[in-house]
């Protein structure tokens, strides 16, 4: 009990000081001249929008959020203000929205999850149906798990069998409990190319205090 309110006062301090790690994303990608304050942004997976959304919708030109909850809907209008708040399953909108983004963030759970377990991290989103709503140049921001031994704690069951099976399959290895950034890498490369798009750089930052969750963020364009 103790430890979580430390965790909790220790997050929001970050955040408070700018050091959130999506606010220092914002500035790597600001560093990278990518135009935020032009830049149309999506969130796929909304929550309230307190996990992290809160700490750039100022930053950027406009934002969408999508979320399945309909009872989470007062909560996003409140924390994201001025952004266009639509309740809709996000695989199903994906598949039927006629927007497109210049920035898309990806916020799924690292493990598996839907209400029969049926979708795993990001695989089923990050597909080559997801660049329908990139525009000709695009950054998608999504959360990876390179070590999952590393992300074991109290608040994190062990990687079941289905999960090892999905990231095998996914990620094309024998290893699916350690792949590094740089090991993932090419098959979002290859999504993307397969997409006509070509994947033009990259990085990461480690989005967890207790695990090894990482943001990963890619710069794709059209070809």
């Amino acid at each position: 009990m103790y430890g979580n309110t430390a965790h909790k006062l220790a997050w929001s301090l970050r955040r408070t000081l700018l050091l959130s790690p999506m606010q220092s994303l914002f500035r790597e990608l600001r560093r990278r001249n990518i135009p935020l304050n032009q830049t149309d942004a999506l969130e796929m997976f909304g929550g309230d929008g307190t996990r992290h959304t809160v700490d750039y919708h100022r930053l950027v030109h406009s934002l969408d959020v999508w979320e399945i909850n309909a009872g989470l809907s007062a909560s996003l209008r409140q924390n994201l203000p001025g952004a266009g708040i639509t309740i809709a399953d996000s695989f199903r909108e994906l598949q039927t929205s006629g927007n497109t983004y210049d920035l898309i963030v990806i916020d799924t759970p690292a493990s598996l999850f839907g209400t029969e377990k049926q979708y795993c991290e990001h695989f089923e989103i990050f597909t080559p149906s997801l660049f329908r709503i990139a525009r000709t140049s695009a950054v998608m921001i999504m959360n990876v798990v390179p070590n999952l031994q590393q992300s074991k704690n109290a608040w994190r069951a062990p990687a079941s069998p289905e999960q090892l099976s999905k990231r095998s399959t996914f990620y094309k290895t024998d290893r699916p409990e350690l792949v590094p950034v740089d090991e993932m890498v090419p098959v979002y490369r290859q999504i993307a190319d397969a997409a006509g798009f070509e994947l033009q750089w990259h990085f990461s930052i480690c989005r967890t205090l207790r695990s090894q969750v990482h943001y990963l963020a890619v710069k794709v364009g059209r070809r």
